[in-house]
């Protein structure tokens, strides 16, 4: 539910400006949260406003709402977390409506932790951060704080998943799409799991299957299994 009461560090931010002009070195951050779970959200909103440079102005469950507090409150950063959306990524048309809401507000997407597939998208579609849910708090609040700078933010651990999915993609000629769904063969899902999870249809996923197994020479899910586990793409 959209937050309307002007606290004292509302206040201080007004004074103080909105962290992008003169005076942002002093200023307060101003975040809004959007997360579908309450407790999620009202978790986030009491971890940030013990900080004594960042105030939460608003908080909604669906990105419809986001867009809508965006527009009207303009924060410097919105933490979003989307997988609890019907498409559980963030994506481009999101990210553009995020965009023309507010072009001022940087964005850090929240999600599954060790998702460096999740993690790439987000930050290739315009995310200024990634921050997985295991993280802790000060996690959160350096990404945040990064993120109201117009610096990017992701925690070194998924740097170094992404940075090995990429040397993966490069050596075994692979593409990003076909990484994804070798990760997600070798994590155990059918390919109808796939075509749902990825939006895609099953043939399509069958597709690129095939042409999984005949770049890497391989014969079966076993053998896909243990190629990614060699390549330290699941664990």
């Amino acid at each position: 539910m959209l937050q309307t009461e002007t606290t004292s560090k509302g206040a201080q931010a007004r004074s103080a400006g909105n962290g992008h002009g003169p005076g942002a070195e002093s200023a307060m951050i101003r975040v809004a949260v959007t997360d579908r779970q309450a407790l999620v959200r009202s978790g986030i909103e009491r971890l940030l406003e013990d900080l004594d440079d960042i105030e939460v102005v608003a908080t909604s469950s669906t990105l419809e709402d986001a867009v809508r507090h965006l527009r009207g409150h303009r924060p410097d950063v919105l933490i979003y977390d989307p997988t609890g959306d019907e498409q559980p990524e963030i994506g481009s048309e999101a990210m553009a409506a995020l965009a023309e809401a507010s072009e001022q507000t940087y964005v850090i997407i929240i999600g599954p932790d060790g998702d460096p597939d999740m993690a790439r998208n987000a930050l290739r579609c315009g995310a200024a951060a990634y921050v997985g849910k295991v993280e802790d708090a000060d996690a959160l609040a350096e990404a945040v704080r990064r993120a109201a700078r117009g610096e990017p933010y992701i925690s070194g651990r998924l740097a170094i998943d992404i940075a090995r999915l990429e040397l993966a993609e490069e050596a075994d000629g692979l593409t990003g799409r076909e990484t994804e769904i070798l990760r997600l063969i070798a994590l155990g899902h059918t390919n109808a799991e796939i075509a749902k999870m990825l939006f895609l249809s099953i043939r399509t996923v069958e597709s690129h299957r095939a042409h999984i197994l005949e770049k890497l020479r391989l014969d079966s899910r076993a053998e896909l299994v243990q190629y990614a586990i060699d390549r330290r793409l699941i664990p």
